[in-house]
């Protein structure tokens, strides 16, 4: 799997960098996000389903990212027969109610303008494999983590 997914390179010294290409990639492989933004953004049962849906969709499609991401983002169920995204079930996961935080915290006021603008900037390609799943995850995560306030190491992700 490491193959498969580059989340890390080694700098000089001991320093670690991650390159960070999606949600799924950096919540599967290292549960832990501090070195982008030290700020908890999802419960535990949605970083379960993340990790069960990695492990499905790897044994399926070992080598093809592009379906890797479609099956994940299948099995979240947030995409529709014609493959398609669904807003309201993608907010189910990442929206306002279920984000963590309290109710003025910096994540709960800028994701669901996130997830209306990643899924504005999408091709709308229909069929399986398409790159729509991929550039949905690249695109909210980097907003997100962008967002993220400086005093919790935010903007310290490479994309």
């Amino acid at each position: 799997m490491l193959g498969l997914f580059v989340l890390l390179s080694i700098l000089v010294g001991s320093t670690y960098q991650y390159e960070v290409t999606s949600f799924y990639d950096l919540i599967s492989k290292t549960r832990n996000w501090t070195h982008c933004c030290n700020d908890p953004f999802v419960p535990q049962h949605i970083l379960d389903q993340a990790e069960h849906n990695t492990n499905l969709c790897f044994e399926r499609f070992p080598n093809n990212l592009l379906c890797f991401d479609h099956c994940w983002m299948r099995l979240f169920g947030i995409l529709d027969r014609r493959e398609r995204f669904v807003k309201s079930a993608l907010l189910e996961y990442l929206g306002k109610d279920v984000v963590l935080g309290d109710e003025n915290d910096w994540k709960k006021n800028v994701t669901e303008r996130f997830v209306s603008e990643c899924l504005a900037e999408l091709t709308n390609s229909t069929g399986f494999c398409n790159s729509d799943s991929r550039r949905m995850g690249v695109c909210y995560w980097k907003k997100m983590f962008e967002a993220c306030p400086v005093e919790l190491n935010g903007g310290t992700c490479n994309f």
